[in-house]
């Protein structure tokens, strides 16, 4: 038996399911979508975006959720990589969950075993038995931890976040081009990461410090009642 430890429930889908069917967009069609978008996010221009991605081919895109740009995005490089919208792709977790909702609708509308029941949707074996537990803890203490953990983020060092964008950067990713340079915090700290360099109060890791410090006790004042 082998155990696996995960914080997020999307990990364990991904780990047991296996990742999406979808293509990856070159390198090319993903700058040239962000720049067609970036126009409608600047502007504020969701409604347009969406008739945009819409007559492209994804009739999907009018039920995103507000201000999914990313989403948008998204759908739009799959459609210009491969001419078919994200809904044309498998998406192993889907499939299941729509196959176990068949099968319970179709064993709530046949009640009677004597009537002619067509022929029910199995999900696919999976490779392994998968036991899942799941943990948790009250609210506020979960809250608190989280708050910490994003002091801790912004300390000087190695451990922090100015360090791991700039370190992103140093691998050649540009700012919005994967998950790491999009992941909440990161996108910020890659954009502003090359400024803040010609700037001699960041580098000077005592001053930056102190720099943090100033904004984290700022931060504390204004989430106080």
């Amino acid at each position: 038996m082998e155990l696996f430890v995960m914080i997020s429930l999307l990990f364990a889908i991904r780990f047991v399911y296996g990742k999406p069917d979808v293509p990856k967009a070159s390198t090319e069609i993903a700058a040239k979508v962000h720049a067609e978008i970036a126009d409608f996010e600047r502007d504020g221009e969701l409604d347009a975006a969406v008739e945009m991605v819409v007559k492209a081919g994804d009739p999907k895109a009018r039920s995103l959720p507000v201000n999914n740009w990313y989403r948008l995005r998204h759908s739009l490089e799959i459609i210009k990589s491969t001419g078919s919208p994200p809904s044309a792709f498998h998406i192993p977790y889907d499939s299941f969950k729509q196959q176990f909702d068949s099968s319970e609708t179709n064993d709530s509308h046949n009640l009677n075993p004597s009537c002619d029941v067509p022929e029910q949707v199995t999900a696919k074996d999976l490779d392994y038995e998968f036991i899942c537990f799941f943990l948790s803890c009250p609210r506020l203490d979960l809250y608190r931890l989280i708050d910490l953990r994003c002091e801790e983020m912004l300390t000087v060092g190695t451990d922090g976040i100015l360090s791991e964008a700039r370190w992103l950067l140093d691998l050649g990713l540009s700012p919005n081009s994967n998950s790491a340079t999009r992941a909440i915090g990161y996108r910020h700290f890659v954009l502003v990461a090359p400024l803040l360099s010609k700037f001699s109060i960041w580098l000077n890791h005592d001053t930056r410090g102190d720099f943090f410090e100033d904004k984290l006790s700022q931060l504390k004042d204004l989430d106080k009642p």
